[in-house]
């Protein structure tokens, strides 16, 4: 087995292991991995692709799950917990080393684009992340991926029954499906490209987020309206909702963030990768309002 996908049975991982089967990759050169074996969903017992047990919180299972791997995906842990986050990511990379993989890819964030400069929130454990892999001795490749298109609800804090999006600002976003990501990302890992750099996958088109807004305005038929209300307001309205303070507080400085173009940055890779223009997010947001009105995404519920 020379290639291992940690967080295989989220969406994004899904995706991956997806890719690599419909590029023809045989399934005994990849596995995926599960936090735990109680907890990976019967159609991926029954896929046929192996699966190994890692527990970022548990050093002793990560080495044990990447035993003989020469390449790994580490997708980053969706925990908003930054010091969590960036001890779980730095398990992984200690583990990685000491069990001689030779090169790991790590799927980080694409605000700020190429810099490392970025004050965003959202950025603190991937930036961490980056430059402690950089810093391991073992080859690496970065990939910043693009906001993922599907979790719009979550940026807009928008629901079904949402008629106002209020936000303490405004800004550019690359919006990016994750399929696309998941199919971008999985060619990367089957080329000798990219040997010590850092990409950044995006789609080309930006909607900003009021443009957002009235694209589900459009696309469900009934109006949405868009405001920037002051931060201190988003916040008290986020913590009324159900979300920890200091979660809201996080999310309060992503839009500042925005506003300053973080989100804004695009780069054509993934359009070479993919052999074709990216769906562009008024068009994504219309099929899957068309199909399902009441899409959420599941962070949306997660974090209350």
């Amino acid at each position: 087995m020379v290639l291992l996908i940690t967080g295989a049975t989220g969406g994004f991982g899904r995706g991956i292991l997806k890719n690599l089967e419909s590029l023809g990759v045989p399934k005994d050169s990849y596995a995926g991995s599960t936090s735990s074996f109680t907890r990976l969903p019967q159609d991926l017992k029954d896929s046929g692709i192996s699966f190994r047990e890692a527990d970022f919180n548990s050093p002793a299972t990560l080495d044990t799950a990447f035993q003989g791997v020469t390449k790994l995906l580490i997708v980053s842990t969706d925990t908003l917990d930054v010091a969590l986050r960036i001890q779980q990511q730095h398990n992984a990379i200690d583990a990685a080393k000491r069990q001689g993989v030779e090169r790991i890819y790590y799927t980080s964030l694409a605000f700020g684009g190429f810099s490392d400069d970025s004050k965003m929130g959202l950025m603190a454990a991937h930036l961490a992340t980056e430059a402690y892999l950089k810093k391991s001795g073992v080859d690496y490749t970065i990939i910043r991926e693009g906001v993922y298109t599907d979790a719009f609800p979550f940026f807009l804090n928008w629901f079904p029954t949402t008629t106002k999006v209020a936000l303490p600002n405004d800004g550019e976003i690359a919006w990016t499906s994750r399929d696309e990501l998941a199919e971008g990302t999985a060619k990367v890992l089957l080329e000798d490209r990219f040997r010590n750099e850092t990409l950044l996958l995006t789609a080309q088109k930006k909607l900003d987020l009021r443009g957002t807004t009235a694209a589900v305005s459009n696309a469900l038929g009934k109006e949405v309206s868009f405001e920037v209300v002051p931060k201190e307001e988003y916040v008290k309205a986020l913590v009324r909702d159900g979300k920890p303070e200091w979660i809201a507080g996080i999310w309060a400085e992503t839009y500042d963030g925005m506003a300053k173009g973080e989100g804004a940055m695009v780069d054509p890779l993934l359009e070479e990768l993919l052999g074709r223009k990216p769906i562009c997010a008024k068009e994504w947001i219309r099929k899957t309002l068309e199909k399902d009105p009441a899409y959420i995404w599941h962070q949306q519920v997660e974090m209350k």
